[in-house]
């Protein structure tokens, strides 16, 4: 089951590869709302998640199990192309740190590290733990906690949108914080300075996880973002061209 395709049009087999992962809940990877952030010279990927939006395939609340799937469809892309740059937001910066971390282990580095919008995986989740409350519990907490918007709750595919977001919050209560020598991949931290869910010195910790990284911030709220994609895929594109400096460096 494949997770990535391809969401640019440049093909070169040479050109580096900007894999985004998705926030938690997303139906669409969320690399067609930030692709003006994306360079022209690279080749961008988005990642949907199973069962969301039109994905086949059972929602996943395992992390291991998505982390698998992940990396097997970032391992045949190195197949043909170069390390990539992995961009995660939320959610997806936390996969994405978790799939840097795993690749870097085996010798399998991606030329560099984007997270937007996500905490140091040590310093909690966040928010109290919410994927096992009842439906109608979970959809107005999640609304209040600014995990999803209030006025999607009375769409007709609203319980289908809760249900993924659901799996999702899972898979973040779930995942096991592993700690280990910082991660010798140039990263980028992107923050947003209203975000009380991902507040300034959770942003700072990514500094234990990652060598220097450079650290980005946007104005908005944890999803505001969603509503001035501008200032998102510009601070992606200052990740990007820092991920590419430092790695060519090296």
């Amino acid at each position: 089951m494949k997770c990535l395709t391809a969401a640019g049009t440049n093909a070169d087999p040479a050109a580096i590869p900007v894999v985004v992962l998705p926030y938690a809940g997303a139906v669409i990877s969320p690399a067609l709302v930030i692709r003006a952030g994306v360079p022209d010279a690279a080749a961008l990927f988005g990642a949907t998640l199973p069962g969301h939006g039109r994905a086949p395939g059972p929602v996943l609340d395992d992390p291991e199990q998505l982390l698998e799937l992940l990396d097997a469809d970032l391992e045949e892309l190195a197949g043909s192309r170069p390390p990539p740059v992995l961009v995660g937001v939320s959610l997806g910066g936390r996969l994405a740190y978790e799939l840097a971390r795993r690749r870097t282990a085996r010798g399998a580095a991606p030329a560099g590290l984007v997270v937007c919008v996500s905490r140091a995986p040590h310093t909690g989740v966040g928010h109290p733990p919410i994927a096992g409350l009842s439906d109608a519990e979970f959809g107005v907490t999640a609304a209040r906690l600014g995990l999803f918007a209030s006025e999607l709750l009375g769409l007709p595919d609203a319980g289908a949108l809760l249900r993924t977001l659901r799996a999702d919050l899972a898979i973040v209560e779930r995942m096991p914080t592993v700690r280990g020598p910082a991660l010798p991949v140039p990263a980028a931290i992107v923050g947003a300075t209203g975000d009380w869910l991902v507040p300034e010195p959770t942003l700072r910790r990514w500094a234990d996880l990652v060598v220097d990284p450079l650290q980005l911030r946007i104005p908005g709220t944890h999803l505001g973002w969603l509503r001035q994609a501008a200032d998102m895929s510009a601070a992606i594109a200052r990740g990007i061209a820092h991920a590419a400096a430092r790695a060519g460096a090296r």
